[in-house]
């Protein structure tokens, strides 16, 4: 990797804002069975080389506890993918997750303009890592949803740049 790939990192990773489609819900997802259902459809950002696609589905329960919102209390589970592309040039593989990131999500409730903020934390299932959250949202209704993402090099993560390692 030349010199240049580190701030590469911080231009190709600190995306500004990615906006997805509105979704409806009802107050409360099933838990009878599992379903994904898809917010929008996965973006792909050519430029920076990597991909996002976000999901909901009823509330999960996770370990450990106490560092998110229980199932018992939210009304969804939201979870975002952001995996790398071809061409990108910051270590990571085609189709490999990207880590280190801070996701900011807001929804906004289009009936009254009322939002729910906060930040997806890393997370794993049996489909593999993620970023995701339990929500408890404002109530039945359309959510218009955006999100943010910071580059891994706010959390000073580093790239190698010697000639023998990068």
């Amino acid at each position: 990797m030349k010199k240049s790939n580190l701030s590469m990192l911080k231009k190709a990773l600190a995306i500004g804002a990615v906006a997805f489609s509105t979704f409806a819900i009802n107050a409360h997802v099933s838990e009878a069975a599992f379903e994904e259902f898809p917010i929008g459809d996965e973006q792909e950002s050519a430029e920076n080389h990597f991909k996002v696609a976000l999901v909901y589905f009823q509330p999960v329960t996770m370990e450990p506890a106490g560092m998110s919102l229980p199932a018992d209390q939210a009304d969804i589970h939201i979870e975002t993918d952001i995996h790398a592309t071809e061409g990108n040039e910051c270590g990571f593989g085609v189709g490999e997750w990207i880590p280190n990131l801070t996701v900011h999500y807001k929804f906004t409730k289009r009936e009254t303009g009322e939002s729910i903020e906060g930040v997806f934390m890393p997370m794993s299932a049996d489909d593999g890592p993620h970023y995701g959250a339990n929500v408890k949202m404002l109530g039945a209704g359309t959510y218009d949803c955006d999100f943010s993402i910071d580059s891994p090099a706010r959390q000073n993560y580093l790239l190698h740049t010697d000639k023998e390692t990068g």
